[in-house]
């Protein structure tokens, strides 16, 4: 009889035992269902901002080339590739205009390195500005030997000096001296297909968005009516930064806040500008 309880005890101690085991295997389960859960919601929302921030080598060559809502590795960045925030420039170098914005621009680099990403376009206005095709030339052949954005500030900071004289591939060719390139391949690049592809396809991007002149910007695709100050341009910059979309830690979505800007930095093709050159 004694033996006979002992034993109904022990079964309904390992019957508790089993039920205990059983509820930690559920709950275990659970967690483990959360954490994967999240998991792939985090790798997705990484893959989609990767794959959209068209920064990446893996862009379809053919739309990477015909598509004016892309900035990919072919255009000129300055500042952190992978920033959510986007300032697109279309610009000429001789444009007297652009070359007032250029320290604003750099001043803006600077106080922003790690959160803006700018982009320079060539939209060079043949019909008023004679030689902005040939500085646009004289920055993408210093670009092949990995000096554009050196020569492109060279450019605004001498635009007198060029823009107002004779031909001036000599006074180009003196700037890359001055820079350090190999000047006797600059001056073969300058006059090369990849160069002159290079700029069209920039000049093409603009004629898409309904560019009519210099400098049209545009912030996370959106065309800004030109800022007429440099704390015009950063207070600009503040809201984007402020409404950089974060992800939710416990849904795993991202979260755009309210501002409505889009995760993908495209530039929206459907804002013309009405900015025109000085």
């Amino acid at each position: 009889m004694n033996e006979q309880k002992i034993t109904k005890r022990e079964m309904r101690r390992i019957k508790r035992q089993e039920k205990q085991k059983r509820r930690e295997l559920a709950i275990k389960k659970r967690q483990q269902r959360r954490v994967v859960t999240l998991g792939v919601g985090f790798v997705v929302i990484i893959l989609i901002i990767v794959g959209l921030s068209n920064v990446g080598s893996n862009e379809p060559a053919l739309e990477s080339e015909t598509n004016p809502q892309l900035v990919t590795s072919q255009d000129h960045i300055k500042g952190n590739p992978d920033a959510y925030v986007t300032l697109v420039e279309y610009s000429d170098f001789q444009c007297p205009a652009c070359r007032t914005y250029y320290p604003l621009l750099k001043q803006l680099n600077e106080k922003h390195p790690d959160d803006v990403r700018i982009v320079y376009r060539h939209f060079p206005l043949v019909q008023i500005h004679p030689y902005a095709v040939p500085a646009a030339q004289a920055s993408e052949a210093a670009g092949i030997q990995g000096k554009f954005w050196e020569m492109h500030d060279k450019l605004f900071e001498t635009q007198d000096g060029w823009s107002k004289g004779g031909v001036p591939d000599g006074f180009f060719s003196d700037l890359a001296g001055t820079i350090g390139l190999d000047v006797e391949k600059f001056k073969k690049d300058m006059d090369s297909s990849e160069v002159k592809s290079k700029i069209e396809r920039d000049k093409q991007f603009g004629d898409k968005l309904n560019v009519t002149g210099t400098p049209t910007f545009y912030l996370n695709g959106k065309k800004l009516s030109n800022p007429k100050s440099f704390e015009e341009l950063d207070s600009l910059i503040d809201d984007a930064i402020a409404n950089i979309p974060t992800i939710n830690p416990i849904t795993g979505e991202l979260d755009t806040g309210e501002s409505g800007i889009e995760t993908d930095n495209e530039i929206d093709g459907d804002f013309a500008t009405t900015t025109s050159e000085n």
